[in-house]
Formats: structure tokens, sequence, C-alpha cells
């Protein structure tokens, strides 16, 4: 009986420790450097102690409670996104057997993917429901990703189910952050926007940095590359949007220049140093 009375005592005082002090624990170069902005949407809740205090978190929610999501904030963290997939399916998801039959294609580099056609109502109102679910769990807003199933298919059907998926996200008064979708975003904002600000902004990856899956090696992204997200994401600032920047390096050099790069352009960045995105592991 002493012995029980004593870990409850224990898993309190941990519980109450973790709440006080925000992790500093983190093999990232903008643990300390830059708390702005935690992509971690590898991680799951079984290292939740380990999760820092960053302005702006981003995870995959689906894997998360609600009691998870409040013990976060009650630690410092002031934004925590969800991930949300809207533009291809995992077969780990519990979702894949009844929505595979509306994939498109394989999906290169990650072979358990595949693209989806975000044109069938089945798919969106899927979604649209595990949006919902996010929402009650007490998530600030969706990190949508693969909107990039525009540019891969440039339908006039698949753009407009990513159009109806965003405005039914918003219209529930969550943040919605882009990742990607540069193909998508630039013909929205070029169509007057017809739908209104169905978006708050977009995360890019690999601006300085890229990842070689070939050679399955982080490296420095080409000029040509680099001036043309430059450009892009300079554009989106200068009409209001908020820009995030996740990049990928295994070496401190170069993470410290990804940094750099990114604050003088004003852009909120986060460098990782795995393509797991996790980083939270005592």
């Amino acid at each position: 009986m002493k012995k029980k009375i004593v870990s409850v005592i224990t898993i309190i005082l941990i519980m109450v420790f973790g709440l006080l002090a925000c992790s500093n624990s983190s093999n990232s170069p903008n643990r300390n450097d830059n708390p702005e902005y935690v992509v971690l949407i590898g991680e799951d809740r079984e290292h939740l102690a380990g999760f820092p205090c960053a302005d702006t978190l981003v995870i995959d929610g689906e894997y998360f409670t609600a009691e998870d999501v409040s013990y976060l904030k009650e630690k410092g963290v002031k934004t925590i996104y969800s991930y949300l997939n809207i533009g291809s399916i995992e077969e780990f998801r519990d979702c894949y057997e009844k929505y595979s039959e509306y994939a498109l294609d394989e999906y290169e580099n990650w072979p358990d993917e595949k693209w989806m056609d975000a044109s069938q109502e089945e798919w969106r109102n899927y979604i649209i429901s595990k949006g919902n679910e996010l929402a009650k769990k007490g998530f600030d807003g969706f990190f949508i990703d693969n909107a990039d199933v525009y540019y891969m298919f440039q339908t006039r059907e698949i753009y407009d189910g990513i159009v109806d998926i965003l405005t039914r996200l918003k219209s529930g008064n969550m943040d919605v952050i882009i990742n990607g979708g540069d193909v998508f975003v630039q013909e929205y904002i070029a169509s007057g926007e017809q739908n209104g600000k169905i978006f708050d902004g977009v995360n890019q990856e690999d601006v300085y940095t890229n990842y070689n899956f070939e050679e399955n090696r982080f490296e420095i992204n080409t000029e040509e590359n680099r001036e043309y997200y430059r450009e892009y994401l300079e554009g989106l600032l200068s009409k209001g949007y908020t820009v995030y920047v996740l990049e990928y390096a295994d070496k401190k050099e170069i993470q410290k220049k990804a940094i750099a790069y990114a604050k003088d352009k004003g852009f909120i960045v986060y460098v990782a140093d795995n393509i797991d995105l996790q980083g939270a592991r005592k």
C-alpha cells in the first residue's frame, strides 16, 4: 500500500514540474534559438513531457487526446495545430480501407502512401468530420498537407474540391495553414480569392535546404529553387499571409544558415534534423 501511495505522489510531482518547466531536450538546432515554431508530426503522446513550449506547435492530432492538448497549453504552448492530410492517404491510417478506392496514384518516395482524389464528395466529407473531431480536442487550427495533389493532377474538379475543403474548415473559425501547395495557392490568389480568405498562411518545406531521397542525404537547395520560393513567399507576406518554412539539415553550420536566411526574409522557421519530424524524446 505504501509503495502505491509513493508511486502516485511521484507521478503527481512529475506532472507538476512538467507544467512549470518547458522542455529543452531535443536534437533540433532551434529548440532554444527559435521557440516560435516547432513541427513534431512524427512524435506521439508517449513523449509528451519532452514537447517544447513553442509559440506554435504542429503535431498529428489523431493520436492525441483533448487532455494532451490541454496539458500542452498549460505547459506554455500558445498555439497548437493538427496535421490534416487532404490530398493523400497512408496505409497505416484507420480510414485507408474505406477510402483507398479514391486513390489516384502512388506517392513517390513514400511507399505506403497514395494521392487522393480531392474531388470526391465522400472523401471531402470525411476530411471535414476529422476536422470537427480535432476542433473538439482543443486544437487551434489545421496544418493542411498535400494540397499538392493539384500540382500532380491539375483538373478543375480537384481544384474545386480543395477550395471546398478549405472553405468548410475555415468556416469553423479555425486557423488553416497549407503545407506546400504552391501551385494551388497561387492559382487561388490569382482567381481573386473567390471564396474569401480560406487559409491564413502557408508552410513551405525545403526553401534553403533539401532532402535528397535518392542519395538519402541532406543538401542545400539550388539557388534557382531558393529564388523561386523567396519570391513566392515574400509575395504572400505582402498580402498579409503568415509564412512558415520547414527546413531539414543534419549539420549545425547549415542549420544556422537556414535559420538566418528565413529570419532575414521575415519567415518563421523550424529546422528538423530528421525527415520523420521527431525530436521530443529524452
